[in-house]
Order: C-alpha cells, then structure tokens, then sequence
C-alpha cells in the first residue's frame, strides 16, 4: 500500500472505532431500540449501525455469508466484493472497492520478552487504477569534444568524442484491476501507538492512537494470545 492506499485501508479499520454521535448516513430516528441495543456492545457502534441499516434496507448476499462481529464480519468460503477470495475465518470490513482483513491477535516478542507489543497479519484487497506505460527518454550530459593532431607537412587528423549520453529505461504499463497486499500491524500497548509493515518493513510511521481507539480488551491477557513470528 502506498500512500494513499494506506490512507484508505487505515480509515476502513478505524473508522469502526467512531461514537455514535458520529453516524451521518443513519439518522438517530431510524435507530430502533432493538437495533441500538443489539450493537451496543460492539467496537464499532456506528458500523454495527450502518450495517444492519444497509442489510435490512437492501439485501446482500455478502452479509448472508458472515456473521457480524465487533462491525466487521468472521469471512466464510466465497469471494467479497472486489471479487478476490476472502481469508477465510478472519474478520474483514469492506465497501464497494477494498476489503480489509485481519487475522486473530498474536503477541510479539521484541528485545527477548512478551507483553508490550500485539499484531495480526492482514490482507487488504483493493482497485487499481492502473497506469500508462512510459517510453525510455535520453539525456546528453556535457559537450562533444574534438581533439586535433599535426604530422607536419600540413596533415591534421581531428578525432571527435561525442557528449555522453544517459538513458533512463521507461516502465510498463499496469492494467486496472483488483489486487491484494499482504503485512501485519502492530500495536504498542506501552506507548498507546499503531504501525503497519510491509514487505517485512514498516511502512510510514508509528500512529499515535487516542485512548477511544483502543479497546480494553486488547491489550489485556496477552501471554495467552498465540505466538507472531515477526520482526520489528
């Protein structure tokens, strides 16, 4: 994920971490008092809504195949709706163009103990634009250069070195299309702060995270959680 697409896949997950007094596309009145009770509960009150809101208003095969948790759902066999396959068993979030999916919670050791850092991996499923290909370009640097010798008798022999010359390779074209990312995030449950990696390398910078966008439960019981390979 670059920039960008980071930015998105950053705001799907914690986007579930909103109060109530956040929700915009269903109005307080349309809340019953079994559906506000039915999500009181959850991470993710404003997606809860939302969710029971869009399937009880327009059905949707997708929301036949998981059960709801925590805003999100547990993915089943199938394909989500950017038409990749969904990790099965994990909790995902998803809207017309991306799916984001999470692993269950591991614990992480760093500098040879257990406690401080918990991850999962994750899958993040997404359209691409695409891209037009770029054609190869050149570049003089410097000037030509003449050298001139005399033999006597009149004779000059010039010899001409032409200026240097750098070509940049041009790169191909990629087709629109939907893709998938695979890393893991960590969370630091000394420092209150999120990071994702990529390739093995954090990828931007560690997140600063309000005491509303972590929940209770996560950073408790944490030798129980089951072990993350992972380098930080």
């Amino acid at each position: 994920m670059r920039k960008l697409k980071y930015e998105r896949a950053i705001y799907i997950v914690l986007s579930h971490l909103l109060s109530a007094a956040e929700i915009s596309s269903v109005s307080a009145a349309d809340i019953s008092p079994e559906l506000h009770s039915k999500c009181s509960e959850s991470r993710d009150y404003k997606g809860c809504i939302e969710a029971h809101s869009r399937s009880s208003s327009k059905p949707n095969e997708q929301n036949e195949e998981c059960r709801e948790v925590d805003g999100g759902c547990i993915a089943s066999k199938g394909k989500d709706n950017t038409g990749l396959r969904k990790r099965e068993g994990w909790m995902y979030w998803q809207d017309d163009k991306s799916a984001m999916y999470y692993s269950t919670t591991h614990k992480i050791k760093h500098k040879g103990s257990f406690g401080r850092y918990i991850g999962n991996y994750y899958e993040y499923h997404y359209y691409d634009e695409g891209s037009t290909g770029t054609a190869p370009t050149q570049m003089t640097i410097g000037v030509a250069q003449t050298r001139c010798h005399s033999f006597g008798l009149g004779i000059i022999n010039c010899h001409t070195t032409p200026a240097p010359v750098i070509t940049k390779p041009g790169s191909p074209g990629r087709q629109p299309g939907y893709r998938s990312e695979n890393g893991f995030r960590v969370l630091d449950c000394v420092d209150k702060t999120l990071a994702y990696y990529y390739n093995g390398k954090l990828s931007g910078k560690w997140k600063k995270l309000n005491a509303n966008e972590i929940h209770k439960s996560w950073c408790t019981d944490i030798d129980k959680r089951p072990v993350m390979n992972v380098t930080l």
